[in-house]
C-alpha cells in the first residue's frame, strides 16, 4: 500500500495540474504532507501537496490519494507556510 502512495506522490511532484481558479499552468509546489488516517477501523496512508498559483495567487491543496483538488481547512495554509519556512535551504 505504501508503494502505491509513494508512486502517486512522485507522479504529483512531477506533474503540474492546471489551477482550478484561473485555469493557468503556473503552479508552484509549497509543501507536501503525509499522514496515517483511520478509515472504517483500518489505518490507511494519506498525502497532500500544497501549491500556489503564480497567476492568480490561489492557495491550493491536492489530495494525492483522491487525485483531486480539495478545500483547505481554516488556518491550514498559514500552518503550511510556517512549517515550510522552518525547513533549512
Amino acid at each position: 500500500m505504501w508503494m502505491v502512495l509513494i508512486g502517486l506522490m512522485m507522479r504529483q511532484v512531477l506533474s503540474h495540474p492546471n489551477c482550478p481558479e484561473c485555469g493557468g499552468d503556473r503552479i508552484r509546489p509549497v509543501d507536501m504532507r503525509t499522514a496515517t488516517l483511520v478509515v472504517d477501523g483500518e489505518k490507511v496512508p494519506a498525502a497532500w501537496m500544497y501549491r500556489q498559483c503564480q497567476g492568480c495567487q490561489a492557495r491550493l491543496k491536492w489530495d494525492i490519494g483522491q487525485d483531486k483538488w480539495v478545500e483547505l481547512e481554516p488556518g491550514e495554509w498559514e500552518e503550511v507556510i510556517r512549517n515550510a519556512e522552518e525547513i533549512p535551504s
